[in-house]
């Protein structure tokens, strides 16, 4: 499977479920996991974005180690994919703005638990390496992106 592939998959599975499980790390080593919800932005091939309040734990573990893995599913689980890449912590009203436009309407959630608008960041994950999993099939295959 090449990046072009992986991402339209990817682009599918998002498009399926809506939601996604990113994994970040604390300063003491310890792994956390939550749902969230992930947006692909059709010009920045390769990332995966989200928003999240500024000062919650999750943008303090990104900032003392950037690293970062994604689970997204289909509803049915029959495809799965696992990414993994750096993630970056922007507070640029340019890319709020067009996350929240691609975004805006499955963030129910989010604007029950956060109110103030002024309040959040977009996570940017650029991606390393992914791996997509069919396991019905017990197919799996790796890409890896960058410059290889």
């Amino acid at each position: 499977m090449d990046k072009q592939n992986l991402l339209a998959r990817l682009e599918y599975i998002i498009e399926d479920s809506n939601s996604g499980v990113l994994s970040t790390v604390d300063s003491e080593g310890r792994p956390h996991v939550r749902w969230m919800t992930p947006v692909l932005l059709k010009d920045r091939k390769g990332v995966i974005f989200t928003v999240t309040p500024r000062d919650c734990e999750k943008t303090k573990q990104i900032m003392h180690r950037p690293d970062g893995v994604w689970m997204v599913q289909t509803r049915d689980l029959d495809q799965i994919i696992t990414a993994r890449g750096k993630i970056n912590i922007l507070d640029n009203p340019s890319i709020k703005s067009e996350v929240m436009e691609s975004a805006g309407d499955k963030l129910t959630m989010f604007w029950t638990l956060n109110r103030d608008i002024s309040e959040y960041v977009v996570l940017e994950t650029v991606l390393e390496e992914a791996e997509f999993y069919q396991p019905l099939k017990d197919i799996r295959q790796f890409v890896r992106f960058g410059n290889s």
